[in-house]
């Protein structure tokens, strides 16, 4: 909380963004709610995001949906560790 509070006193035209993500149903309380208060808010699915919109208070154009960003073929393949480290 204190972070965000900190931000007030920063010129909105030069203060870094404050992006938060929500990778889950998380329990609702004042600890919590901290990722509701982001300029930008991730979420991870569209449950997630029905939840984030019924339980907490934010506005929807902020919110975003990134969804199946690993994919396997982006890695390399038939790695073996090195060995004796």
């Amino acid at each position: 909380m204190g972070m965000l509070f900190c931000f007030k006193f920063v010129e909105k035209n030069i203060r870094p963004a404050f992006i938060t993500t929500f990778h889950g149903a998380y329990s609702v309380n004042k600890y919590s709610s901290i990722m509701a208060k982001g300029d930008m808010v991730i979420v991870v699915s569209k449950t997630i995001k029905k939840y984030v919109l019924k339980n907490y208070k934010v506005d929807k154009k902020k919110l975003f949906l990134i969804i199946e960003v690993f994919q396997k073929k982006n890695f390399l393949r038939n790695i073996m560790p090195l060995e004796n480290g």
